[in-house]
């Protein structure tokens, strides 16, 4: 059985939110289809490189079935150059339309510091609870920046992937 993978996006888009599109689109295309994620740097691996180089934030959403096998990628939030304002509700009903068993985030920081502000701490503590009302285990969330990564589930920060 073969599972479509859906690439999301909204709204009107500039030329380089198109080629960022594409970009995650031939992701999807070409090397996630039946992928499965079993650890942060696959997670890392699957959408860190559209994400590298950018000039502001970005998070993508990827849902999983119960294998962790990736059903879709999800370009939801674009912020500043220092921040990303996500909202655990448009991510939770992302997953949830999807028919997700699990999901993993990822953002990057254009800084060249990966590692999470306060903000991402809080925001991704009430993500994985607000996941957890509907059985959808957050697995991890990574952050990207020059290469390096930040794996939450890695680094034990909140419960994410616990």
């Amino acid at each position: 059985m073969t599972e479509s993978v859906h690439v999301t996006g909204g709204g009107r888009k500039s030329f380089r939110e198109a080629r960022r599109g594409q970009a995650v689109h031939s992701l999807a295309k070409n090397s996630s289809l039946m992928k499965t994620i079993s650890n942060s740097r696959g997670l890392y691996d699957l959408v860190s490189k559209p994400l590298l180089g950018e000039e502001n934030e970005h998070l993508i959403l990827v849902t999983l079935n119960s294998a962790h096998v990736v059903t879709g990628i999800h370009w939801l939030c674009t912020g500043c150059d220092t921040s990303v304002t996500f909202s655990v509700k448009q991510i939770t009903r992302q997953a949830v339309i999807n028919n997700a068993c699990a999901v993993g985030i990822i953002h990057n920081h254009p800084s060249g510091n990966p590692h999470p502000s306060r903000a991402d701490i809080e925001n991704t503590e009430k993500l994985r609870k607000a996941l957890g009302f509907f059985d959808i285990p957050l697995i991890d969330h990574v952050i990207v920046s020059d290469g390096h990564y930040f794996s939450f589930s890695d680094e034990t920060v909140t419960e994410v992937g616990r």
